[in-house]
């Protein structure tokens, strides 16, 4: 276990921020894209001190911890949750309990046409993945696609929403989508609708050469890999992550 200091606090939506946090001793473990750390702190829990233990995706990428020795934490604030709640309350100076890196959700540099999909909150860890292709130049080696679809609500439910729209301006390579189920009429980069087979196929096209990550709830992820299977992609290219 380290302990880290908050050095800035990003706000993401209205429940949503992202923190920023070096480490109080030593440098930021060396990490992948797509690893979660567990934070821990000692919270009252019906009038009495108990440990707890929460994980979370980086979301910041390998470069921003060799360059500025920096990790970046985003973290949506749920209802029940005793430590997300616990981290809204923290400020700059703060410190946190980080232990890490774990985790088998991992991008790695020789994969090529690849597809991330996640619902609305769960895009911390392809954010990591999606910057850090970016910065090592890895969509400009052939055969390299980066195609990002979230399903979510609303607009205002997408975390990072206008930072991948900005990516598709730069990057020839990356094609981003989003399927609102909670809109009348089609907002910038949306369709609306549930994400169904016949919309991925859309999307898509070739979907049996791609490799697929998910993230999200372990209904979205029970129906995403369905739908991804039915299409004919074998289990081993589906890697998936709860949220």
């Amino acid at each position: 276990m380290a302990e880290y200091k908050i050095i800035k606090i990003i706000k993401e939506t209205k429940d949503t921020k992202t923190f920023r946090l070096k480490p109080v001793k030593g440098k930021v473990f060396d990490f992948k894209p797509g690893h979660f750390v567990v934070l821990s702190a000692e919270l009252m829990v019906n009038g009495s001190p108990q440990h707890i233990k929460r994980a979370y995706s980086i979301s910041s990428t390998p470069n921003n911890r060799s360059d500025n020795e920096y990790l970046d934490l985003t973290i949506k604030e749920l209802p029940n949750g005793l430590m997300s709640k616990h981290v809204m309350t923290l400020k700059v100076g703060n410190t946190m309990g980080i232990a890490g890196p774990y985790g088998n959700f991992v991008y790695e540099d020789t994969m090529k046409d690849v597809v991330f999909i996640s619902g609305g909150y769960a895009q911390m860890p392809f954010h990591s993945m999606i910057n850090y292709i970016f910065e090592n130049k890895l969509d400009v080696k052939p055969g390299v696609k980066i195609t990002k679809i979230i399903s979510a609500r609303t607009p205002e439910d997408v975390v990072f929403k206008d930072k991948f729209i900005e990516l598709t301006k730069t990057h020839k390579n990356f094609r981003f989508f989003i399927t609102y189920t909670r809109v009348d009429k089609n907002p910038e980069f949306g369709l609306i609708g549930r994400l169904n087979a016949e919309k991925l196929k859309k999307i898509l096209k070739d979907v049996k050469k791609k490799n697929y990550f998910a993230c999200g709830s372990s209904d979205f992820l029970d129906a995403i890999k369905k739908i991804i299977i039915e299409l004919g992609v074998d289990a081993k290219k589906i890697k998936t992550q709860g949220y």
